[in-house]
């Protein structure tokens, strides 16, 4: 399939149904500016997603029991952006089995191991068990997302402070919105901070992740 970017130039850029996020595509509604890098994100299509590694997929170091994160790109304040995550493999540590995916602020508060979502001004979601996590509070929202081939689509509004979680296992046709819309807000960097997505993961065996849109 080829990957359509998720770089929206209309105001209407998010989902009001998750039908409308059916087998990864936005649909008629979105209006979409195809003739960019497809994995663009902004409404002027002026965020690349790649990590800060320069790449598109991240392994994980294989650690002694220690969380490591990895960052995206800058998302610029007054935007909206759509960007989608795939796992790749799934060594993970013994007990924490899956990916924390969300957004944080950085400069990071702290630069030790740590999951995301354990510090000010980080917002996680557990793949292991579906938990939102934000300044180290675990709330029930969702449900588990951490398989090979299992995807996850952030909505990261700047402007309304929010974020939405969808999750797609690799055996569903569909994104489907965890917990209610948004899944979290209040998402606002500190001050001297810049917003980032994020991926936290502990490992053992190789795992690794990949933007694949």
């Amino acid at each position: 399939m080829a990957l359509i970017a998720m770089c929206l130039v209309s105001a209407s850029m998010f989902a009001s149904t998750t039908q409308q996020y059916a087998l990864g595509k936005a649909t008629a509604s979105t209006t979409i500016n195809a003739n960019v890098n497809p994995f663009s994100a902004g409404k002027d299509c002026g965020v690349d997603m790649k990590f800060s590694t320069g790449e598109r997929e991240h392994y994980f170091p294989q650690t002694t029991g220690r969380y490591h994160i990895i960052d995206g790109p800058e998302l610029p304040q007054g935007e909206k952006y759509v960007w989608t995550f795939e796992v790749l493999a799934t060594g993970y540590w013994p007990g924490q089995t899956g990916f924390v995916y969300g957004v944080a602020g950085y400069p990071l508060a702290s630069d030790t191991f740590h999951e995301l979502g354990k510090q000010a001004n980080e917002w996680g979601y557990r793949g292991r068990n579906g938990q939102t996590l934000v300044n180290s509070v675990a709330t029930n929202v969702g449900g588990i997302v951490n398989q090979v081939g299992d995807q996850v689509r952030m909505e990261m509004d700047t402007v309304e402070n929010t974020l939405n979680v969808y999750i797609k296992r690799k055996t569903e046709t569909e994104f489907t919105l965890q917990g209610s819309r948004p899944t979290l807000a209040s998402v606002v960097p500190g001050g001297g901070q810049v917003i980032r997505p994020a991926v936290a993961g502990i490992c053992y065996q190789p795992c690794g992740i990949k933007f694949v849109e």
